[in-house]
């Protein structure tokens, strides 16, 4: 099970260490054993970072459009889904018919801070994004920031060694010519 979350701003590494902390707690993270009915947590996004626009590899990244389109909320804290929407409004260019899910209104809250704007918070999200960037696996740290599989800033955590987008993007565009000159 992929989770995509959306934090506050200048808490995204306060909130991966809880939820990522959580989730390896409870034994649900996956490993190299067992991915099975886990819950992988790799992608945040603070709420100051709602466009992922420029995630894409070009404007005809299909499985990225396509993995957009199907993000489902599960939980909707001060209508930051709302925002995220707006933030993405260019999908709708791509897909003229789409409709984004809604969240059910039983899943919505009002703002609730888990981390507080305050200077204790501030400072623990500091060292909370240097613990977890010092036990980060060897490979994610390699890939770091090279290109579109790990992207690691204040705003912005996606940590996949894996990113297959643009070899199903080449295999699409080879299938297409195959067929064009059939």
């Amino acid at each position: 099970i992929d989770l995509f979350i959306i934090t506050s701003s200048r808490r995204i590494w306060l909130s991966r260490l809880f939820c990522a902390g959580l989730a390896k707690v409870l034994h649900l993270r996956p490993n190299r054993k067992t991915k099975r009915d886990k819950i992988c947590l790799s992608f945040y996004v603070s709420e100051d970072n709602l466009d992922l626009g420029n995630l894409r590899l070009d404007k005809d990244d299909f499985y990225f459009n396509y993995w957009l389109a199907g993000l489902v909320p599960i939980y909707n804290q001060s209508s930051t889904y709302n925002k995220f929407i707006q933030a993405n409004a260019w999908l709708s260019q791509i897909f003229p018919n789409f409709i984004w899910p809604q969240a059910n209104p039983r899943r919505f809250l009002k703002s609730v801070k888990l981390f507080s704007d305050n200077k204790v918070f501030s400072s623990l999200e500091s060292l909370a994004r240097r613990w977890q960037l010092r036990i980060m696996p060897r490979a994610l740290k390699s890939l770091m920031n090279q290109d579109s599989r790990v992207i690691v800033s204040d705003g912005i955590i996606k940590l996949y060694l894996l990113d297959r987008r643009e070899e199903l993007r080449n295999k699409f565009w080879d299938r297409i010519k195959k067929y064009e000159n059939a």
